[in-house]
C-alpha cells in the first residue's frame, strides 16, 4: 500500500497532499491544497484529502455519478478549468482597454474642472478626436478612438467615482491625523437653495493639508441646530472622532457665532479643545472693491504671500 505523503505545516499540524488518482472520486486540487469537487464546486478541508472521505462525498452528495468512468470526471475538470479561465478573462482588462478607461477618466476630470456640461464629451471632444485621429494616428490607433466612452452618463459616473475616491482618501486621513480644524460657510445657489460648504485642514506626515470635505444642501432652515446636525451626522457616519477637532472658523452670523445657541457652542460640547476663529474674508472682499488701482496691486501681492504661507 502506498504511503500518503504528509508535509509538516506547523508544530502538531500536517498538510495532506493531492494525488492525481483522486480524480476518480470527482476531486481536483483547489486553493490552499484543498480538495475541490468538480460536480458541485464544494471545497473540503485538507483533512478530507483521503480516499475514504472523498468517496463518501461522492456517494452521499452525488450518488448518480458514482458509477461514472474516470473520463467523465476528467471532462468535468476540463470544463471547470475552462469556465474559470473565461471568468478570469471576463473581469481582467487588456492594456488597450485600461488605457481607454484611464483616458475616459482624465477627460471626465477635465470636464468637471472646466465646468462644462457632461455632454461636451460626446458632442465636441469625441468628434474632434475622430477628425484628428485619421490624420495623425495609425489605423489601429484610430479604431481605439471610436471605443472611447464619453457619453453623458459615463462622464457623470466617472466624476462620481473620482469624487467618492477623493472623499474616502480625505476621511482616511482624518482618521489617521492627530488633529484637524473646520471652516464652514453657508450660502445659497442660483435656485435659492441653502448649501453648507465645509473645508477641513489637518496635519499628516509633517505636512498641512486643506481640502473641501463636503458641500451639502440644508434640508430645512439655516439655523444653528440644522447646521450642527448636518456636520455631526457626517462626522459620525464616517467614523471621524470629534475630539480631534481643535478649530472652527466661520463668519460672524448669529447662527454661526452665537454664544449660547450658535454653531460653535454646539461643536464645543462634543470637541472641548475646539477654538473659534472669526473669518472676515467677506468684509475684506467688499472693502477692496472700491480700492484705488495702486493699492489693489499691492493687495493682490499680499494675498499671494498669505496664501503661500
Amino acid at each position: 500500500m502506498r504511503k500518503v505523503i504528509l508535509l509538516r505545516k506547523k508544530k502538531g499540524a500536517w498538510t495532506r497532499q493531492y494525488f492525481e488518482n483522486y480524480i476518480k472520486f470527482g476531486f481536483i486540487e483547489g486553493d490552499d491544497n484543498k480538495p475541490l469537487c468538480v460536480i458541485c464546486n464544494a471545497e473540503l478541508s485538507n483533512e478530507s484529502m483521503k480516499p475514504s472521505k472523498l468517496n463518501r462525498h461522492l456517494e452521499l452528495k452525488h450518488p448518480e455519478y458514482k458509477e461514472k468512468p474516470i473520463d467523465f470526471f476528467i471532462n468535468r475538470r476540463r470544463q471547470l478549468k475552462s469556465a474559470k479561465k473565461n471568468m478570469t478573462s471576463m473581469f481582467s482588462l487588456s492594456p488597450q482597454t485600461e488605457n481607454l478607461v484611464l483616458a475616459s477618466y482624465k477627460i471626465s476630470k477635465l470636464i468637471a474642472e472646466t465646468g462644462y456640461p457632461h455632454t461636451v464629451g460626446e458632442k465636441l471632444i469625441l468628434p474632434v478626436m475622430k477628425i484628428i485621429s485619421p490624420r495623425i494616428c495609425e489605423k489601429k490607433q484610430e479604431k481605439q478612438v471610436n471605443l472611447l466612452a464619453l457619453s453623458n452618463n459615463t462622464v457623470k459616473r466617472r466624476i462620481v467615482d473620482m469624487a467618492n475616491n477623493i472623499e474616502e482618501t480625505i476621511v482616511g486621513h482624518l482618521k489617521s491625523c492627530l488633529y484637524f480644524s473646520l471652516q464652514v460657510d453657508e450660502s445659497t445657489d442660483v435656485s435659492d437653495n441653502a448649501n453648507l460648504m465645509c473645508f477641513v485642514r489637518y496635519d499628516l506626515g509633517n505636512t498641512s493639508h486643506e481640502e473641501l470635505l463636503f458641500c451639502k444642501s440644508l434640508p430645512t432652515r439655516t439655523t444653528a441646530e440644522e447646521l450642527f446636525n448636518l456636520i455631526n451626522r457626517y462626522i459620525i457616519e464616517n467614523g471621524i472622532e470629534w475630539k480631534k477637532c481643535v478649530g472652527l472658523s466661520s463668519d460672524g452670523a448669529r447662527a454661526m457665532s452665537g454664544i449660547r445657541t450658535g454653531l460653535f457652542p454646539r461643536v464645543k460640547a462634543v470637541a472641548p479643545e475646539c477654538v473659534w476663529v472669526h473669518c472676515s474674508i467677506h468684509r475684506e472682499a467688499l472693502a477692496v472693491k472700491k480700492m484705488p488701482l495702486s493699492l489693489t496691486e499691492t493687495m493682490q501681492e499680499c494675498v499671494k504671500f498669505i496664501n503661500f504661507i
